[in-house]
């Protein structure tokens, strides 16, 4: 299973660079069911309603809501991780282990 962060997550919407297609043609080989991300990460949004609120003019709103709508569809698509300690796969494990904490 391929995990992918914060910065895998930013860099997938940008979708302009060199580093953003390479792992774009890397996550296309893998199953949808392969690929997740942690719940953690959703924290994002956060982000994204702070933006649609700094929108001013409808062009504006309509490029960030046309954003937010494809950041949310790769949402649909992975799979979302918990952040618990019951299983090992979990996001709270991952990041134990990642921080040399388990």
């Amino acid at each position: 299973m391929v995990v992918l962060d914060t910065d895998h997550l930013s860099l997938l919407d940008h979708e302009s660079g060199t580093d953003a297609r390479r792992l774009a043609g890397r996550l296309s080989a893998i199953a949808s069911e392969g690929i997740a991300t942690t719940i953690v990460n959703v924290e994002q949004l956060r982000g994204w309603l702070a933006y649609l609120a700094g929108a001013r003019t409808v062009a504006d709103q309509i490029a960030a809501y046309a954003r937010l709508a494809r950041y949310l569809r790769r949402y649909t698509r992975v799979t979302i991780l918990d952040f618990d300690a019951g299983r090992p796969e979990t996001a709270a494990n991952c990041t134990a282990l990642l921080r040399g904490m388990s």
